[in-house]
């Protein structure tokens, strides 16, 4: 069997801040997944610095939306819980990924269209979306689905900022 699948997203403002930091996590999240059984293959890794291990390419708006949808194959094949971890920063109903952002209803749409491809045995495997980004829970009413298997994950309220890690010492 597979551990899960995961979509690890590092987003980016235009300005880069805060990039190092939002670079040390995802890459810790990468190695977290490694150790708990995932595989690279099952990893598509987004990262503006596409020179290091276990990344898949930089982020892009219309490539991360159809990376979605495009798990059905894999999930149908194997069923295993799905990751969408997204981490970077966010306003009320945005995930910046310069030079384009996510929108709830893009991820939404993206999970109903993967949803609508699922057989029966992956269909009862959950899909659990990770937020780290400020006033994420802006994202939690368009990505909630009655009925589905979501669990939708927000590291701040709507109106909230988000702790941004420390780099290390």
């Amino acid at each position: 069997g597979v551990a899960g699948y995961a979509i690890l997203i590092e987003g980016r403002v235009k300005e880069k801040s805060a990039l190092d930091s939002h670079n040390l996590t995802t890459n810790d999240i990468y190695e977290r997944l490694l150790n708990r059984g995932f595989t690279e293959d099952n990893i598509y890794y987004f990262n503006f610095d596409d020179s290091q291990d276990g990344v898949d390419g930089k982020p892009a708006k219309d490539e991360i939306l159809s990376t979605i949808t495009e798990m059905a194959d894999s999930m149908n094949e194997s069923p295993a819980p799905l990751y969408i971890i997204l981490v970077g920063y966010g306003d009320k109903e945005n995930f910046f990924i310069y030079p384009n952002t996510l929108k709830p209803g893009d991820l939404a749409d993206a999970l109903s269209n993967l949803e609508s491809q699922l057989n029966s045995n992956a269909a009862e495997k959950p899909i659990v979306v990770v937020l780290g980004a400020n006033r994420s829970g802006s994202f939690i009413n368009a990505l909630s689905k009655s009925g589905s298997k979501r669990v939708i994950i927000a590291s701040s309220d709507t109106e909230e900022v988000a702790y941004k890690g420390p780099l290390p010492p």
